[in-house]
């Protein structure tokens, strides 16, 4: 039995449920691989982690999950990047705008994904 991507999505949105605990799965799991795998880049460019597990979960779930996945990501940035580094993560006035540009574009991807799933239902009913 094979887990194809569209048996998955079909899982994933039966209920606002089953959603979120993918989002949260799927920002966990990628705080988890910067964890262990790319512990060495301590405080730089923490934020180019967490826009894929966004894109995910906005191509599986649409827009409330993905600003989801968008608030789940930046509270690990902000809250708890001490167990990544010895240093918190806003020092200046620099890492507050990255901080803005990284949860403004992942608004945007959540946007982005609901139009998308729009057009795909469209495009399904036009079948």
């Amino acid at each position: 039995m094979t887990l194809s991507i569209t048996r998955l999505s079909n899982i994933i949105n039966k209920n606002a449920y089953s959603q979120s605990i993918f989002a949260l799965f799927v920002v966990l799991f990628f705080a988890l691989i910067r964890y262990v795998f790319l512990h060495d880049l301590e405080n730089r460019i923490p934020y180019l982690t967490f826009y894929p597990p966004v894109i995910i979960v906005g191509l599986f779930c649409g827009m409330y999950p993905t600003v989801l996945a968008t608030i789940f990501s930046s509270s690990i940035v902000l809250f708890g990047w001490r167990f990544y580094s010895d240093m918190e993560m806003i020092q200046t006035a620099i890492d507050c705008v990255a901080f803005l540009v990284f949860f403004s574009n992942s608004i945007l991807i959540s946007f982005i994904a609901q139009s998308l799933q729009k057009a795909q239902k469209a495009a399904h009913l036009a079948r």
